[in-house]
């Protein structure tokens, strides 16, 4: 699958119409998730298909009492982040 641009690849229907890889990454933790198919449409039939995962940021739910953050990445090759350099050094890595 194409790289795409980095303002579309996180958008939930291209993710869903590509069946494109994401990956949460925790900052605090060694949590990792990666999505599954259903997990996704779920996600968009909660907040839209039109939600763009690009630049968001959740807190940890993936080990309990993590004060970390879930960071969002995409699958081209390998996982890329799915926020740029401005947001990284904004949310402090």
């Amino acid at each position: 699958m194409p790289y795409g641009s980095l303002d579309t690849v996180g958008i939930l229907d291209n993710v869903l119409r590509t069946g494109r890889g994401i990956q949460v990454e925790c900052t605090g933790c060694p949590g990792l998730h990666r999505f599954t198919h259903d997990e996704i449409a779920a996600l968009a039939d909660k907040v839209g298909r039109d939600y763009n995962l690009l630049n968001r940021r959740c807190k940890c739910r993936l080990t309990p009492g993590c004060e970390g953050w879930n960071r969002f990445f995409f699958l081209s090759g390998v996982y890329r982040p799915l926020f740029t350099p401005e947001h990284s050094v904004r949310w402090g890595r």
